[in-house]
Parts: structure tokens; C-alpha cells; sequence
């Protein structure tokens, strides 16, 4: 009887053995557009551990059978299903991926995962996407992320975006669900580098279609009638949320002082209701010469790590008209060249029109004259973080027009040139 027991116990080891193998054997990792650059979790084997069946505990990142990137987005994992044969015979089925979440660490699971197969012509195409909900998975845990795949054969390329900093992964398997149906858009997508570029002009749609929707649904509900004007700090972070805090305070004087010679700015929020939003918005200055005052819309754009910020300055017309929806603020960015408007004090209006609604702000800009002796004058004067993050940018249109793409930043006091 023991002698039994312990053949069958044998058996039941080879068997497990022989399964772990077997689902091993199915994936295996065939190279990485960026090697992974996180030390505490980066070692040779890493190509090997993200299909060897073994699972790391939490904190993964500190885990040798992990994987990690940091500063690095997005990443292309390339891939080989060993038991899905030649392409015109794919299968249907989940990849999934073994990832985790410490927010307390700056570690987040990635927010966009994109799946590209290889066809018989050598061109890959999109099969699968997911897009995890971070708030809905607990924090200081690990996680499955499944992506469901219309079509997988022998190649596919796997493509993580990340939620930060960082991307950690610890394990990546196959699971076959039948018969697979290829997509019917054709690609041109031919290496890892056109599917990279392809899934970030998909990334930044997607956070550019949800900033906006999550901008309107956050909307303030306003009278008709509505005009609302409040002083915006132009060094520090504009966020729309604190709009309803603020909106009533409308500053009785603007006042700005510097030295000749210099350029001082103020920012403005505005919000108003639907007749602003039928008939739009109109800024006048009064007081100061045109040559001295330049106006600008303080405009939102999307981060890398999928932030909604407010930075390029968009100049106004020449009417200084602002487009505008019911109860979504915009904000006014106001430059003054203190050297054409000479040293002593210069008192000034702004007028906000939409319609019959008016609201006038009074200002004064009081400049010193510069007494500086035998200074060399600044020509340019650049400055920013170390924890900037870049912007999207359309690089194919600045080619197209053979120039460089010009824009200010409110938040760097910089001039940007996108190529």
C-alpha cells in the first residue's frame, strides 16, 4: 500500500511538472524594445522569468522573477505562442499579465495594454486592447490584467503604457479559447517601432477623448446669464475643480509691478453660462498701447502620464475673442512689456463683453526704473523641472509644413519649439 502511495504520489509530480512545462513551453519572450532598466528587479533571466509559471509576492519590484522599467514608456514586448500554428489558423484567447499596484511607492499597474499580431505578410496588426481601471483594484497588492485577443498566431507583439514612473511585470500566459477571427482593417504597421508609434497616437486619443469628457462632466451648472471672473495664481497648478471656491471673488484691482526693462504676466480664470457659450467671449484693454499688452488663452493639454494641465499660450485674435462652454472655465493669460510702457505707474481696464453682460476689472502697473550699472543684459533666461513630463505632440505636422511648431508655456515661462 505505501508502495502504492508513493507512485502515485510520483506520478502526480510528473504530471504537474509536465503541465507547468507545457504552459511554459507555449509563450516564450523573444525580445524587448527597451531592456529593463530597474535594478532591484533586473538580472539576465529576464527574458525566462516573465514565462516560468513562478509568481512574486508583493512588493514585486523588489523581486529578482520580476521585471521593471522605469522612466521608460511605452515599452514593446515581442512574443512567441509556440502551440497556435501559421497564421491563417489563429486562435482566440486571453493574455495575461501579472502586474501590481503600491501607490505609496509611485507604483501603478499600466494604463493602456495593446496586442499586435504578425501576419503571412509580415505586417502586424491590432488584435487585442485593454485599458485597467486602477481605482477599482486594490492598492498594495498584485493583479491579473486579462486582454482578450481576437486573433493570435505565432508572433504578436505586446505593448504596455505606463500609469507613472513605472512598469513592473512579473508573469505573462496564454490561454486558448477557440478558433480566432482576424481583424478586417488592413495594416501597414511592418516593425515594433510602427506599432510603438501607432499604440502612443492611440494612447493619447484615448486621454484626450476622456480628459475632455471628464472636463464636461465636471461642468459647473450656471444662470444663463453667468460671467464670473477670479484672480488665477499664474506660477501654480490651474485645476478646473476649484473653480466653485473661487469664481465669486472677483479682485476689485489688478495690480503688477516691475522694472523697465521687464515682462510681468497675471492669469485670469473666467466661467460663464450659456449665453457666453452661444455668443462667445470678447477681452478689451484699455489704457495701454497695444505694443505693450499681449493676450492669451491658457490652454489644457495632455501629459505622459495622462494629466490633464493647462501650459501652452495660445495668442487671441485680434478681437480677443474667447470660444467657451456653459460652466467649463478658461483662463486668461496677460503679458506686459514693461519696457514700452516706461517707468511711473499706467492704469488700465479690462473689459469682459458677451452680449449684454459686461464686467470691467480695474488694473495698475507700477514700474521702476532699472538703475542696474554696467550690467550685461539677459537675452534668454530657460528653466523648468526635473519632473516635467513631455507633451503629445503632432511631429508629422511640423515636418509637413517644413517648420518648427512654436508655443509659450504659462507654467515654465518658456518658448517650446516641437519638431
Amino acid at each position: 500500500m505505501q508502495s502504492m502511495l508513493t507512485h502515485m504520489a510520483m506520478s502526480i509530480i510528473v504530471v504537474l511538472g509536465s503541465v507547468g512545462t507545457s504552459m511554459a513551453d507555449m509563450l516564450t519572450v523573444t525580445g524587448f524594445s527597451h531592456p529593463p532598466n530597474y535594478a532591484l528587479c533586473t538580472d539576465h533571466n529576464d527574458t525566462q522569468q516573465l514565462t516560468d509559471g513562478r509568481l512574486a509576492s508583493f512588493p514585486i519590484w523588489v523581486k529578482k522573477e520580476s521585471v521593471g522599467w522605469a522612466a521608460t514608456t511605452p515599452i514593446a514586448i515581442e512574443l512567441r505562442l509556440l502551440s497556435t500554428g501559421a497564421a491563417q489558423n489563429p486562435k482566440s484567447g486571453t493574455l495575461r499579465l501579472h502586474s501590481a499596484k503600491g501607490l505609496y511607492a509611485g507604483v501603478d499597474v499600466p494604463r493602456l495594454i495593446d496586442v499586435y499580431m504578425r501576419n503571412n505578410d509580415g505586417k502586424l496588426r491590432l488584435v487585442g486592447s485593454a485599458s485597467p481601471r486602477s481605482g477599482n483594484l486594490k492598492d498594495k497588492s498584485v493583479h491579473w490584467l486579462d486582454v482578450e485577443i481576437q486573433a493570435a498566431a505565432e508572433s504578436l507583439v505586446l505593448v504596455l503604457h505606463a500609469s507613472g514612473d513605472y512598469v513592473f511585470l512579473d508573469e505573462i500566459e496564454w490561454r486558448s479559447s477557440g478558433m480566432g477571427r482576424l481583424p478586417i482593417n488592413p495594416s501597414n504597421l511592418r516593425n515594433v517601432r510602427t506599432v510603438l508609434e501607432d499604440s502612443t497616437r492611440r494612447a493619447a486619443g484615448a486621454l484626450e477623448k476622456a480628459a475632455v469628457s471628464d472636463a464636461e462632466l465636471a461642468a459647473l451648472s450656471l444662470p444663463t446669464s453667468a460671467l464670473h471672473v477670479w484672480n488665477q495664481d499664474p506660477w501654480k497648478e490651474i485645476n478646473p475643480a476649484d473653480v466653485s471656491h473661487v469664481m465669486n471673488k472677483r479682485p476689485s484691482l489688478i495690480e503688477v509691478r516691475g522694472y523697465s526693462g521687464e515682462h510681468e504676466s497675471i492669469c485670469l480664470g473666467i466661467v460663464g453660462g450659456n449665453e457666453a457659450a452661444i455668443n462667445g467671449l470678447r477681452v478689451q484693454i484699455d489704457g495701454l498701447s497695444s505694443q505693450a499688452v499681449k493676450l492669451y488663452e491658457v490652454k489644457p493639454v495632455i501629459a505622459s502620464n495622462g494629466k490633464r494641465v493647462y501650459d501652452p499660450l495660445v495668442s487671441l485674435d485680434e478681437n480677443g475673442t474667447f470660444s467657451v462652454r456653459s460652466g467649463v472655465p478658461v483662463y486668461l493669460w496677460i503679458d506686459f512689456d514693461l519696457a514700452a510702457l516706461g517707468p511711473g505707474q499706467h492704469r488700465f481696464d479690462i473689459t469682459f463683453t458677451s452680449r449684454a453682460q459686461v464686467q470691467k476689472v480695474p488694473g495698475v502697473v507700477s514700474i521702476n526704473a532699472y538703475i542696474g550699472q554696467g550690467i550685461e543684459r539677459l537675452h534668454a533666461v530657460n528653466w523648468a523641472y526635473l519632473s516635467d513630463k513631455p507633451v503629445f505632440h503632432n511631429k508629422a505636422r511640423g515636418r509637413h509644413h517644413g517648420r518648427l511648431q512654436k508655443f509659450s508655456s504659462a507654467e515654465h515661462g518658456c518658448i517650446y519649439y516641437s519638431i
